[in-house]
């Protein structure tokens, strides 16, 4: 029977091909072609809106006046609403932070990562040169105390 383009009457499913890693190796792959032997990544922390995060940043006292900065610049090309899709470069950054180099911007941003105050989500659109800035997410991490402010200083005595 000549091929019609509907899959749907195909008698006999396509078998998935098998999977090797650079050992040789077969890998072990579920009915998708999905290898199994890779642990996943952990799930991504949930993202918070760009207004939320900043209020929790600015009133953790546990992040310094420098990596608030950076990570305020950073929030301002994140999408308001979801907190996601912020992709601007380091060189951008360095140079709305006053920075003269990127160095330590890429330090402060890979803290804040740490941290939890950032989630790289992957890469951004590929840009002219052929090179894509890493892409984050807003996420409130858990350092056992509110953000509410609560927890700062009372300088006001």
């Amino acid at each position: 029977m000549p091929f019609d383009g509907c899959l749907a009457e195909r008698a006999t499913p396509v078998p998935v091909p098998t999977v090797h890693d650079v050992s040789g190796m077969a890998a072990n792959v579920d009915d998708q072609g999905t290898d199994q032997s890779v642990t996943p990544s952990p799930k991504p922390p949930r993202s918070v809106n760009r207004s939320d995060w900043e209020w929790a940043l600015m009133n953790c006292p546990d992040v310094e006046l420098k990596p608030k900065a950076v990570a305020i610049m950073v929030s301002r090309f994140a999408d308001f609403e979801t907190g996601r899709n912020a992709h601007p470069s380091q060189a951008k950054i360095a140079a709305m932070c006053g920075y003269s180099k990127t160095e330590p911007v890429s330090n402060i941003l890979s803290s804040l990562r740490d941290d939890g105050w950032l989630y790289r989500d992957g890469k951004g659109p590929t840009l002219p040169n052929g090179r894509a800035n890493d892409r984050y997410r807003l996420t409130v991490p858990d350092c056992g105390h509110e953000h509410d402010g609560s927890a700062l200083p009372d300088v006001l005595k």
